[in-house]
């Protein structure tokens, strides 16, 4: 029998919780993590009102948003010591029909059985995420992380590549497989704008030759929405869709499989890639450089960026082994501050007003120039409160890449 283990997230909302925990207490099928990033007494208690014998792991104080608290789950669910097949995400604004884990559980075996390799499934399913409609599911271009269910090898991806995207990342990747755009439906249409990071998860694994299924029609409902899913342009599927023709779906079978037999190889960088070819790596990236920080640090989520961004404390230094030009971003936080940047290789040595960020979050961009150089550049935070978003290289980078992200990357200082 295959094991699964399920994070099951919070903070606070507590009347939503205490709905949305009770699909989820299924012992025998199932164990459970409950990550909760409360503030108020209340929501930090909740966990305590179940029974032991729900198999309930606990975590609290998992802060710093949604995107830590998804790493953080999938960090532990993949490190437990029971070694879980299958391990899953559920948010409590998603509350589950009662017989919602085998129906879910099952789209596996039914992908499989249609010359699929399943990755990820679902019990929600938005119309507008469909990718291709089957009989009884669908395959997905977005999934999300309110409820999924990920094979081990599937979660590890994710974790691997865990960044903010930008949309014609996931229009080339789903075109490339199906020949279909979902530029000409999906909720942005043609636009070109970064998506959070939970909106990569499809496209990782499917570039990997893993397939995303969905449930036709859901076994869930979304509760505590504000706004509303319908003014969110929102709509989850509750009755069967029209099927896709055999042809756009047997292709898609067939190029998956390519991917997997080593013979068709689809983009999938850790680093964004740019348009015009440039290439940004986040904060939570520095050691696929080789690189890291020193001194006293705290995480600030920033869903649109990254989406991590790496505020300085005390004696805050990173360090970044770069090749060829290179631009640091970088923000002065509420009151502004300084920097001094080191290149190890040209002696460039200049220390820099950085302004406050304002109303609108602003950056400031700083050229550091080189040939094609691979050094280290040494970034002092000089004044607390100065925030690190990244950097931007010209060039493909020298990096680690037979290690993955995970929470231990994200600095734990004193905000949370």
């Amino acid at each position: 029998m295959k094991k699964v283990a399920i994070a099951f997230s919070t903070k606070d909302r507590v009347e939503l919780s205490k709905q949305s925990i009770k699909p989820l207490l299924q012992p025998d099928k199932f164990s459970l993590l409950w990550v909760d990033g409360s503030r108020t007494s209340e929501g930090e208690a909740l966990w305590q009102n179940y029974p032991s014998h729900a198999r309930i792991g606990f975590r609290g104080n998992v802060r710093n948003g949604a995107d830590a608290a998804i790493v953080y789950a999938l960090t532990e669910l993949l490190n437990l010591p029971t070694q879980p097949d299958y391990v899953g995400l559920c948010e409590n604004d998603v509350l589950l029909d009662p017989d919602w884990f085998d129906k879910t559980m099952a789209l596996f075996e039914r992908g499989a059985d249609d010359g699929l390799k399943v990755g990820a499934v679902s019990s929600r399913t938005y119309e507008d995420r469909i990718l291709l409609q089957r009989d009884g599911y669908a395959v997905c271009h977005n999934l999300g992380a309110g409820h999924i269910i990920l094979t081990r090898q599937a979660a590890k991806l994710i974790l691997k590549y865990y960044r903010n995207g930008w949309t014609l990342e996931n229009r080339r990747v789903f075109c490339h497989l199906s020949d279909q755009d979902i530029g000409a439906y999906w909720a942005f249409r043609g636009s070109g704008h970064m998506l959070s990071a939970d909106w990569q998860f499809d496209r990782i694994i499917a570039a990997h030759g893993l397939a995303s299924l969905g449930l036709t029609p859901v076994a869930c409902e979304m509760i505590g929405q504000e706004p509303s899913l319908e003014k969110q342009g929102l709509k989850l599927v509750k009755e069967q869709g029209s099927l896709c023709s055999e042809d756009i779906f047997y292709r898609y079978v067939e190029r998956t499989k390519l991917i997997r037999d080593g013979i068709l190889n689809l983009p999938c960088t850790l680093p964004l890639l740019q348009d015009e070819g440039s290439h940004i790596w986040f904060p939570h990236q520095l050691q696929y450089l080789d690189g890291g920080y020193e001194g006293n640090w705290h995480t600030r989520w920033s869903q649109g960026w990254g989406p991590f961004l790496w505020v300085s404390e005390e004696d805050a230094v990173i360090y970044a082994p770069v090749s060829g030009p290179c631009v640091l971003m970088v923000s002065g936080g509420e009151k502004g501050g300084k920097i001094r940047i080191e290149d190890n290789h040209s002696g460039f040595d200049q220390t820099f007003d950085v302004a406050a960020e304002g109303a609108n979050r602003q950056m400031a961009q700083f050229n550091i120039p080189a040939a094609v150089a691979y050094r280290t550049l040494k970034i002092s935070f000089l004044t607390p409160g100065t925030v690190f978003w990244g950097l931007i290289m010209r060039e493909p980078q020298p990096c680690i890449s037979d290690i993955r992200f995970n929470y231990s990357w994200l600095p734990q200082g004193s905000r949370q």
